[in-house]
């Protein structure tokens, strides 16, 4: 994928997922839209059931009750603010440290010791959801 295409997937994802937790967000509690493929059509829930519930949690200042949820929130949250910011920065000043930071990233999940722990934490959270149902 090269540079402009990387972009442009970054700013559909950004837009994507804003629109999506603003969207849920003015919902509120009567949400009751699935799209996990899995909870469609397995009925079982997959690691990210619950992340956008989790996300509004934790907008609201429910830090515990978004941990409880799904901690996937924190990564999410981590990458709605990050994601943005770089964006612009490279956009404003021309520099690609976006494109620097995902060859990094990518570079790394290439390694066992970087994505075996993924897999691992992952994996927690998918009992814990198949276990308390979310």
């Amino acid at each position: 994928m090269n540079s402009r295409q990387l972009y442009i997937l970054f700013t559909a994802l950004c837009i994507g997922g804003y629109s999506w937790l603003f969207y849920s967000f003015s919902l509120g509690q009567r949400a009751d839209i699935i799209l996990c493929p899995s909870k469609l059509f397995f009925h079982l829930s997959c690691p990210g059931c619950g992340t956008t519930r989790a996300c509004i949690y934790l907008c609201q200042g429910h830090i515990g009750k978004a941990l409880l949820l799904n901690p996937n929130c924190l990564i999410v949250l981590a990458a709605s603010c990050i994601l943005p910011i770089l964006l612009i920065h490279d956009f404003v000043l021309r520099r690609h440290l976006l494109v620097d930071v995902y060859k990094y990233i990518e570079g790394k999940l290439h390694k066992p010791y970087f994505w075996i722990p993924i897999l691992i934490f992952e994996s927690l959270i998918w009992i814990h959801n198949l276990i308390l149902g979310i």
